[in-house]
């Protein structure tokens, strides 16, 4: 089916759904682009509820869409790729998936866990669930006030990464702390203190969770005395504190090695 018109039902209906958080959290679904992300979510079986592909993208990609099954299958006019995103280049790709997330299940045995806690800039939520999936972390739990998960920004910084990933986005992070506690998990909070820990000199437990604050406050007072144990990244130099996926990385990169 070709769709030529900007006015057309399902243009406008994709189109609200890359802007609106409102629309997303009403229709359970968000929006993918680019073909990069596209063919993660194919080859991870994502919920792919329809496509979106612009005429030249569809012959460009023709080896990803030949084997490509899907009832809610559409082709686009080319001028209407720039109509409905906001992506200075956009690659003429669009998908609709259903949402990901999953609730806290009792038992699931990770041994590395992500905690986000009131993570506001998508960018760095973005990285932060790359960087988990570049270092095997698989489970990720957003809390406290987090980022929307499916944000644009959010999902074009994974890079993919968000289908590999089992993530329960969950408000209360005593709830959080509640749960990995019940599993087994030990909690680290990464502040800036330094009478906390130093990960340098940190023998992390076998299950373990690396707890990460707010990119301007850190975790509060309250949340960091939830947590079992308080580690730093010592500063070499002159900066007191570094960016909030910089500093998840390096401890991921120390709790897996």
């Amino acid at each position: 089916m070709l769709i030529t018109s900007k006015d057309n039902l399902k243009i406008k209906e994709l189109k609200e759904l890359i802007s609106s958080k409102k629309m997303r959290i009403n229709s359970g679904s968000f929006v993918i682009e680019g073909i990069r992300i596209f063919a993660e979510a194919v080859r991870e079986n994502a919920d792919i509820k329809s496509v979106f592909v612009t005429e030249t993208a569809l012959n460009k990609y023709a080896e990803v869409f030949k084997s490509l099954r899907h009832d809610n299958f559409y082709v686009i006019a080319d001028e209407l790729s720039k109509k409905v995103t906001d992506e200075k280049s956009p690659q003429g790709i669009f998908a609709v998936v259903n949402n990901l997330d999953k609730e806290l299940t009792m038992g699931i045995n990770f041994e590395r866990v992500l905690v986000l806690n009131n993570i506001q800039d998508p960018g760095n939520i973005g990285t932060l669930l790359r960087t988990a999936d570049a270092l095997g972390v698989k489970k990720v739990i957003l809390c406290e006030n987090c980022c929307e998960l499916y944000n644009t920004k959010v999902i074009r910084s994974t890079m993919g990464s968000i289908f590999r990933l089992n993530i329960s986005v969950v408000k209360c992070f005593e709830t959080v702390v509640k749960y990995l506690k019940a599993n087994n998990i030990t909690t680290y909070a990464a502040v800036v203190d330094k009478q906390a820990q130093s990960i340098e000199n940190i023998t992390f437990d076998s299950k373990c969770a690396a707890v990460i604050g707010n990119e301007g406050n850190g975790l509060s007072d309250e949340h960091t005395a939830l947590c079992d144990s308080k580690i730093t990244i010592s500063m070499k130099g002159n900066a007191e504190s570094l960016n909030a996926s910089v500093a998840a990385a390096i401890i991921l990169w120390e709790m897996t090695k």
